[in-house]
């Protein structure tokens, strides 16, 4: 088993992807791996999005109804030993506020590439979210927060396999951000 069991998952608001991210790691891993997730832009005790709560339990028979938001910070980053962002904005903004943390961040969704663009961003007025990230839902349909919660269940999947497995850097998708 790995050394590494604390695990940080960010989006931007924390109130779709990384709260949908946090309980499927969750789910994934063993009990002995810690996981939580922030936001860049998160206020803080907001609970997840209804469409996000009502996706992860009607389709993946998950409750994600108590979890709360946070905002990610130097000592959420620091507690963490992996950091999984769902866009490259996000990993430079993790990577601004603690350096060091650049060569534990990827991006979650590069677990699990898209095979075709969305046509929705990863960030708000951001551009098209690339193959590697994974985009918001938020003011989308329910169509929209499914495909986002499969995309993130087959990244969990593949990601606590890899950190079950010891977390090998060489087996994992590449850092984002370079130190």
């Amino acid at each position: 088993m790995a050394e590494s069991r604390s695990i940080l998952v960010v989006c931007y608001g924390n109130l779709c992807r990384s709260p949908m991210a946090e309980g499927l790691l969750r789910h994934h891993l063993p009990a002995e791996f810690a996981v939580r997730s922030a936001g860049t832009h998160a206020f803080g005790g907001e609970p997840p999005t209804s469409t996000a709560q009502e996706v992860m339990k009607r389709d993946a028979g998950i409750e994600i109804h108590d979890q709360r938001s946070s905002e990610l910070t130097v000592a959420s980053i620091e507690w963490a030993d992996h950091i999984f962002t769902m866009s490259t904005q996000q990993a430079q903004l993790v990577a601004a506020l603690d350096p060091r943390a650049s060569v534990r961040t990827r991006l979650f969704g590069a677990f699990a590439p898209a095979t075709s663009f969305s046509g929705f961003s990863a960030d708000p007025r951001g551009s098209e979210a690339g193959l590697l990230e994974v985009p918001d839902p938020t003011g989308g349909a329910y169509g929209d927060y499914l495909e986002c919660m499969r995309r993130l269940e087959e990244a969990a999947d593949r990601c606590a396999a890899w950190l079950i497995a010891g977390a090998d850097p060489a087996a994992a998708p590449p850092t984002v951000v370079q130190a």
